[in-house]
């Protein structure tokens, strides 16, 4: 994922997240922390 694609990936994230769990396996921690509810 580009520096370009990380505003989408959020938004997308984001929606799925209310109907669904999602495993996110990432480098860039600020996109990680900002829409973890829970990191593990």
């Amino acid at each position: 994922m580009g520096i370009e694609d990380v505003e989408s990936m959020n938004s997308l994230l984001s929606a799925l997240s209310s109907d669904h769990t999602i495993v996110f396996i990432e480098h860039n921690m600020g996109l990680t922390t900002e829409i973890a509810d829970r990191l593990s």
